[in-house]
């Protein structure tokens, strides 16, 4: 298993290596882990060689790259032929913006309206804004100012069909999902019951796709991501021999 994360993202509370490894190391001391995280800037190369991974996982990642073909470039060149990669990313037509737990903020383009949207909300009390109150000390001015730019420069909410065009120019097969195992674990916590973590490998078609219309609307969604071992076609294998011989 190995990890990596970029040190010039703009996402919030970005934690440092030692910090990471610290962490891994807690839950798995026999791992070197030192060893497997690695930190890069968003603009350079994964440092993987190419078809090295069965799986790649990414959580909350996507709403916050900028440059998305690079992303879909590397993860296509790091996956061996035929794996897979889960991404777990609210998609654009979310209508809550969950980094600062505020309604359509995101969605406002005018950075000025977006400011005082955010403001309005901060001093309804509603959002993030009493946690930085009270380790920052900053007015709610300030603070929307600040998540204003944020939300502008930090965040990259996109629609699915961008999202499977950008696959398709990486050569990647890209399937949607609506993240039911996400949902239930949430349920699961709300009722305090144990989380269930074995889930159904197949699913019917047209109920993943009613509830991927509708549940994106809520919260995140699940993208999933096949570099194919070969690109099968209607077309039969062309014959070597073209026409007979002489």
């Amino acid at each position: 298993m190995y990890g990596f994360d970029a040190y010039d993202s703009l996402t919030e509370h970005v934690p440092t290596a030692a910090g990471v490894v610290a962490s891994l190391s807690a839950m798995s001391p026999l791992t070197a882990w030192e060893n497997r995280v690695e930190y890069v800037s968003v603009s350079e190369a994964w440092p993987f060689p190419d078809d090295h991974f069965d799986l790649v996982i990414s959580n909350q990642v996507i709403e916050h790259v900028a440059d998305l073909d690079l992303f879909l470039a590397q993860l296509s060149r790091t996956l061996k032929p035929g794996a897979s990669s889960i991404h777990v990313f609210p998609l654009r037509r979310v209508l809550f913006e969950w980094h600062l737990k505020m309604p359509i903020v995101h969605l406002i383009e005018d950075h000025r309206l977006r400011t005082k949207a955010i403001e309005l909300f901060t001093r309804a009390r509603i959002g993030t804004y009493p946690e930085f109150q009270d380790g920052d000390g900053i007015d709610a001015a300030t603070y929307a100012h600040t998540r204003a730019d944020f939300i502008q420069f930090g965040t990259f909410y996109r629609r699915w069909p961008e999202i499977a065009h950008a696959a398709k120019s990486a050569r990647l097969r890209a399937a949607h999902r609506y993240t039911r195992g996400l949902y239930e674990q949430k349920a699961r916590a709300i009722l305090s019951r144990d989380f269930v973590y074995r889930y159904p490998l197949q699913r019917g078609v047209l109920g993943e796709s009613l509830a991927f219309a509708l549940l994106p609307y809520l919260a995140t969604a699940t993208v999933v991501l096949q570099k194919p071992r070969v690109v099968d076609t209607w077309r039969a294998p062309h014959s070597e021999s073209c026409g007979s011989s002489p």
